[in-house]
């Protein structure tokens, strides 16, 4: 009780003092790069060159250009530190993209006294087409290409852990969601868990709501020499039944 009450206090404080302090240029440190080349190494174990994309929506260029737009989204995305990560990606296999970065907690602080919205906002800039969005996904409504969901809360604990109220603690919306925006487009997620648990809760129901696993990768800390993820990823690439 007193610390479901103590994140419903802090998590409202947050949102009311929501000051920005914008972080310069080339600001990008170490420990981003290292995380991003670690959160690359996991990514690239799919092979996304099989995966097929709609053709109709271009974000520039002419009508008659080969590859279509994507429109990605980092749900759950934190500081958004892997947007460049993102784009790169897209780009290597040929396809312009939009990369938004969707976070509920958007204005939890840091020793610096920047917010994740203050990293979100400036890694949006470093890549051509990215957004930064302050909100629950839920409330999301743009349809979707490709979904990142990374370690999302199917389980209650590291949610109350990371200091959130437990009305966000809703895995069913919150992948039915994910599959909805998904559905117009065949689109693609990528999910990823820290635990085996929480992969099989979030893989059941990604399949009742008509997803399928075509792709299971897993990445350990250990295994790559990791100096800033600690946790392994359980991975899996899901398409349309």
């Amino acid at each position: 009780m007193f610390t479901e009450l103590h994140n419903q206090i802090e998590f409202a404080l947050r949102n009311l003092l929501r000051w920005r302090f914008p972080l310069g240029e080339k600001r990008v440190h170490e420990m981003a790069v290292s995380l991003q080349s670690e959160l690359n190494s996991f990514i690239r174990q799919f092979n996304w060159s099989i995966v097929k994309f709609p053709s109709e929506k271009h974000i520039d260029g002419p009508k008659s250009s080969p590859k279509a737009s994507l429109r990605v989204a980092d749900v759950g995305a934190r500081t958004f530190v892997l947007a460049p990560v993102f784009e790169r990606l897209f780009a290597d296999l040929g396809f312009p993209s939009e990369i938004h970065g969707i976070e509920v907690d958007a204005f939890r602080r840091f020793t610096n006294f920047r917010s994740r919205a203050d990293y979100g906002h400036y890694y949006a800039k470093l890549v051509k087409h990215g957004e930064y969005h302050a909100m629950d996904f839920l409330k999301w409504t743009q349809d979707l290409d490709v979904i990142f969901l990374l370690h999302p809360f199917v389980t209650k604990e590291p949610l109350v852990q990371w200091g959130l109220p437990t009305r966000f603690f809703q895995p069913d919306k919150l992948l039915a969601h994910c599959v909805s925006t998904l559905r117009n487009r065949r689109g693609r997620l990528l999910l990823s868990c820290p635990t085996e648990e929480e992969f099989e809760i979030a893989t059941r129901l990604l399949v009742q709501n008509g997803m399928k696993l075509t792709e299971r990768h897993d990445w350990h800390p250990e295994k790559e020499n990791a100096k800033i993820q600690k946790q392994s990823r359980l991975g899996g690439m899901f398409i349309f039944d």
